[in-house]
């Protein structure tokens, strides 16, 4: 079987990586690429049995698939596509993806301030999720004609936009995307991040220079690791949460990077 990940700026994706080592656990025949490109092609949706779709087309693919999961659909946001009987189906692996990296991490969200900066498909997936679970956010972004369109899909108030009152987060989540400097916008809204306690950015290509020796630092590759194996799930219709080891596929991703 075929898959690969589609987005504008993929040449440096480790799914690649990330999914031949799944594969080669699993033991199956399949292959992984990686699609670069500035804008959605019909025809090529359709060479592939599977595609991650990462920045910037996880809200616009929703235009090209034939079905939508009902997750995807309320989150607005797809970034897993699958083709099959001649049709293209969606999935949104992302809100899988952050609530099992919050597990995982033992990262605890009762009664902490939350900013989560960004308002683009990933961030939709967050967002989502912490809603779902009743934590109160705010939401940074950079246009607030983007942010209102933001929260109007996640139908709730606009009391969750970022005000400026409160200049201090418990937890901070960047899902701005890997090329916009994080810092300085958080800067330019005098947020002082370093009183956060955790700082989440879900780039998992960030260099690390600004966490002092009080916060906690988590950056994307547990997201992206199970985010990917929740995509092979759906793809090969088969449970492997209890097969592979998610510890195993993270030392030998960074053992291979």
């Amino acid at each position: 079987m075929k898959f690969a990940v589609l987005g504008s700026n993929t040449s440096t994706s480790l799914s690649p990586k990330l999914h031949s080592i799944v594969y080669d656990i699993l033991e199956l025949n399949h292959s992984y690429s990686f699609i670069e490109s500035s804008d959605i092609d019909q025809d090529m949706l359709l060479k592939y049995n599977g595609l991650n779709i990462t920045n910037p087309f996880k809200k616009s693919i929703i235009n090209y698939v034939d079905n939508v999961d009902p997750l995807a659909e309320k989150i607005g946001s797809v970034n897993c596509i699958k083709y099959t009987n001649s049709k293209i189906y969606g999935f949104n692996t992302d809100y899988y993806g952050f609530n099992q990296f919050i597990k995982s991490n033992n990262i605890e969200l009762f009664n902490k301030n939350i900013l989560v900066v960004g308002a683009g498909g990933a961030s939709l997936s967050i967002c989502s999720y912490l809603n779902d679970i009743n934590k109160k956010f705010k939401i940074l972004n950079r246009t607030y004609t983007n942010t209102q369109h933001f929260i109007n899909k996640l139908n709730i108030s606009n009391n969750y936009i970022y005000d400026g009152k409160l200049k201090h987060y418990d937890i901070i989540i960047n899902c701005l995307p890997n090329n916009v400097n994080f810092l300085k916008m958080l800067e330019r809204n005098e947020i002082d991040y370093h009183r956060s306690t955790s700082i989440i950015d879900i780039n998992y290509l960030t260099n690390i220079n600004y966490i002092n020796d009080n916060q906690n630092y988590y950056n994307g590759i547990d997201m992206l690791i199970h985010q990917a194996i929740k995509s092979i799930e759906i793809w090969i219709e088969k449970d492997i949460s209890q097969i592979v080891d998610y510890q195993i596929i993270k030392d030998r991703l960074k053992k291979d990077a």
